[in-house]
């Protein structure tokens, strides 16, 4: 769903329907999103910016995944 705002293109609704399984968000989206979902991972925390959201039950679940690719690149080249 591309949107340039997430209040106004309903796309809060969409994630909070029940037929919703999961999506990846992407700039501009990812700091603005995490203050209307139910669960920040610790790495979303802690980076202040999600990239992944999951719905278990009725809850969603924030993540940001990004700084696994960034890790692995490091770790591979420094071995």
């Amino acid at each position: 769903m591309d949107t340039a705002s997430l209040k106004i293109d309903g796309v809060l609704s969409v994630l909070r329907q029940s037929t919703f399984g999961g999506a990846s968000i992407t700039i501009p989206h990812k700091q603005e999103i995490a203050e209307c979902l139910d669960v920040l991972t610790p790495s979303a925390l802690a980076i202040g910016a999600v990239n992944t959201v999951i719905r278990r039950g009725s809850t969603l679940i924030s993540d940001n995944t990004d700084w696994l690719g960034i890790r692995n690149c490091l770790v591979t080249r420094l071995k």
